[in-house]
């Protein structure tokens, strides 16, 4: 398992790896279970997001699209929920590789096949260039 330096991380790690506290506390399979797993756990260097590697791009690519679609807005709860689940979705679309060797089969094998086993499929958003511009909230 490979996270960035943050000081919630490692205090999460700090209080996770306390026998004293965690281990003994809670069941002994926890610890069990991790070393059968060979689960381990490795830091990257401090204030240094550039070595976090394809967690630290799909990072910038959230922020990315969330500051060129919401910029300054002030959004409700369930206006960012909804963006930020838009976003994830066309992040989980990016074609990676064609699923077959045919050049007529156009589909392609993308992130989301791994998260539920197929693509991603949305209705299309009514086309709003008609409507005038006060008549829009957002």
């Amino acid at each position: 398992m490979y996270s960035d330096n943050g000081t919630n991380i490692v205090a999460a790690f700090n209080e996770l790896h306390d026998p004293g506290v965690f281990l003994k506390t809670n069941s002994k399979n926890i610890a069990e279970t991790v070393e059968n797993e060979g689960i381990s756990s490795s830091f990257i260097l401090a204030a240094s997001p550039h070595f976090g590697g394809l967690g630290e791009a799909s990072v910038k690519s959230m922020k990315h699209h969330l500051i060129r679609v919401a910029g300054n807005a002030l959004l409700t709860f369930e206006q960012c929920y909804t963006l930020l689940v838009q976003i994830e979705a066309i992040l989980n679309s990016r074609p990676m590789h064609p699923l077959s060797s045919d050049p007529s089969d156009l589909n392609p094998l993308t992130p989301s096949h791994f998260i539920i086993g197929r693509p991603m499929v949305s209705i299309a958003d009514t086309n709003l260039l008609a409507v005038p511009d006060n008549r829009l909230k957002h």
